[in-house]
């Protein structure tokens, strides 16, 4: 008998015990257990995942009070230095990160320097733990997080350029490797690009036909440029977690697209926040997700 015969038989037996407790003792139970005829043979490559829809989790919508409370009101920092929350990450790999940029943090007064380096830990290791995959699955979550990562890049490029105005090498700095798409040259063509379509007709007509009719949108000036990258981008993301939940479900592509669709979701939220925290108008931040 294999061990998963053995543990099936384990908790048939368990069940049936505790089941028959209340029973009388002139009533017993025959229990047979065939373990000579086991049941069709699982594959130890098979993918999957288990989704439970609790509290109407599956939605699509993030309930407020997940994240703290309904008014998303925080009348007390929760830490109150970044020596603080260093300690409190001790022995983990973000401490080093958060006490290397921690002076940065406090002499210019913005965190994006440690969200970047905390962005390119992330990815460093994801893209690492992706090479361990088959080759099959491996290619699947190269396409995937590449897309993810081209999304991230923009999403940075918009942020240092509206609020921070900084200059194209320190721009480039800041972007994670690994993208499908955005290699560094074609963004630092973007940047400077007054003709967005030009830069991005090429891979987009020929790999997303459907999505030339964003390529025609006019706008006016270079943070309108990289909004229209990234709603482009964000199509082209919802285009292969859809070609990729349509498709073969025993992949890793499966659980990697429910969490980029997550992910893209609480990334939203983060950009109201900020964008509310620098005093934008509402009809600003509506143009950013």
């Amino acid at each position: 008998m294999n061990r998963g015969m053995l543990h099936v038989c384990v908790v048939i037996i368990v069940s049936t015990v505790v089941c028959s407790t209340g029973l009388s003792q002139e009533s017993p139970v025959q229990l047979v257990v065939r373990a000579d005829q086991p049941g069709a043979a699982i594959s130890p490559t098979m993918w999957g995942i288990f989704f439970e829809d609790i509290n109407f989790g599956a939605d699509g919508g993030l309930y407020a009070e997940l994240v703290k409370n309904r008014s998303f009101e925080f009348p007390d920092a929760l830490m109150r230095s970044l020596d603080e929350i260093a300690g409190v990450c001790e022995g983990t790999p973000y401490n080093p990160i958060i006490r290397k940029y921690g002076p940065t943090v406090e002499s210019e007064g913005s965190l994006f320097r440690l969200e970047i380096a905390l962005d390119h830990f992330y990815y460093q290791n994801l893209l690492a733990a992706i090479e361990g995959l088959d080759p099959e699955d491996r290619a699947i979550a190269l396409r995937l997080v590449g897309v993810r990562i081209d999304l991230q890049n923009v999403d940075w490029i918009i942020r240092l350029r509206s609020f921070y105005d900084l200059p194209l090498e320190t721009v480039l700095a800041a972007i994670v490797p690994g993208g499908f798409h955005l290699s560094e040259a074609t963004i630092r063509e973007l940047y400077g690009a007054q003709n967005v379509t030009a830069v991005l007709q090429d891979f987009v007509r020929t790999k997303y036909p459907g999505l030339a009719a964003l390529l025609s949108t006019q706008v006016a000036d270079s943070v309108s440029r990289l909004l229209l990258i990234r709603r482009i981008m964000e199509e082209i993301l919802r285009q292969e977690v859809q070609r990729i939940l349509a498709g073969y479900p025993f992949t890793v592509g499966i659980l990697l697209a429910y969490f980029l669709l997550k992910r893209n979701e609480l990334e939203k939220i983060r950009i109201i926040l900020n964008a509310q925290q620098q005093g934008l108008q509402a009809q600003r931040i509506e143009s950013m997700i």
